[in-house]
C-alpha cells in the first residue's frame, strides 16, 4: 500500500492491516511485513520491522534501534548500570614526590632492593568522569610477618579508601570494598598510593597489580 501526504510517501509492505482506533493508527504486521516511511529522495527514512526492530536511515536494522546518521540528544540518556574494570600493572608505578629508594620492576611485580627502606609509589587513576568506583583489589606478595603493604586511593590530597596486606605467607589480596566514589574529573585528580617498608629480605613484599571495579550508569567515553 502506498499513500502520499504532503510530498512524503508512506509505504506499507504487505501483509499488513491498518486501522484507526481511539485516535491511534494500529498496525498488525504479518510474516515478513514492515511499516516504512520514505520520501522521493530516500527509500529508508524510517522502518519498523515485524520483529520490532526500528531503522532510521536504513531499511535493514540490525539492532532493536539502528540509526544510520548522527544523533543529537538534548536530554539525559539513562542506561542500565554496567560493571567495568580498570587494571593497573606494577610497571606503571612511579616514585612518590621524587622519593629516593632502590627498587626493581619485573615482568609481573615490583619490589624493593635494600632492607629497612621505605618504599612509596603512586600511579594516576584515569577513569571516565561520572562513573562510580565500587571495589579496589590489589594483588601483592606478602611473606613478611611484620611489615605490611598499605594502599590508598586519593582524591587530590584526600584519602578516600585504604587497605593493608595481612602478612600471611604468599600471594594475598588487599580489598577495599563497599565503595561509592563518583569520579569527578572536573574538580579532582585521582591516584593510587602504595607504601611499604622493606624487610631483611626485600623480596618478601611485592606489588603485583591492582584492579578497580566501577559501575557506569550513563554513557561514558
Amino acid at each position: 500500500m502506498r499513500t502520499t501526504f504532503w510530498g512524503i510517501v508512506v509505504s506499507v509492505m504487505l501483509p499488513v492491516s491498518l486501522y484507526a482506533q481511539s485516535g491511534n493508527i494500529n498496525n498488525t504486521l504479518g510474516t515478513g511485513g514492515s511499516f516504512k516511511v520514505k520520501s522521493a529522495a530516500s527509500d529508508s527514512l524510517f522502518v519498523v520491522k515485524e520483529n520490532g526492530s526500528v531503522g532510521i536511515g536504513t531499511d535493514s536494522p540490525g539492532e532493536k534501534l539502528d540509526l544510520n546518521g548522527n544523533l543529537n540528544v538534548r536530554g539525559t540518556i539513562t542506561i542500565n548500570s554496567a560493571t567495568r574494570y580498570y587494571s593497573i600493572a606494577g610497571a606503571e608505578l612511579q616514585p612518590w614526590n621524587n622519593t629516593s629508594f632502590s627498587y626493581q620492576k619485573g615482568a609481573e611485580a615490583v619490589n624493593g632492593l635494600i632492607s629497612a627502606e621505605t618504599i612509596v609509589f603512586y600511579v594516576p587513576v584515569h577513569l571516565p568522569h561520572g562513573v562510580t568506583i565500587t571495589i579496589i583489589n590489589v594483588f601483592v606478595l606478602d611473606s613478611d610477618a611484620i611489615q605490611e603493604m598499605t594502599v590508598e586511593l586519593r582524591r587530590s590530597n584526600l584519602v578516600i579508601a585504604t587497605g593493608s596486606s595481612s602478612g600471611s605467607p604468599g600471594s594475598t589480596t588487599i580489598t577495599m570494598s563497599d565503595l561509592s566514589e563518583t569520579v569527578n574529573n572536573y574538580n579532582y585528580s585521582y591516584v593510587l598510593r602504595v607504601v611499604w617498608t622493606t624487610s631483611a629480605n626485600p623480596l618478601q613484599l611485592q606489588f603485583q597489580r591492582a584492579l578497580i571495579t566501577y559501575s557506569v550508569n550513563n554513557p561514558a567515553p
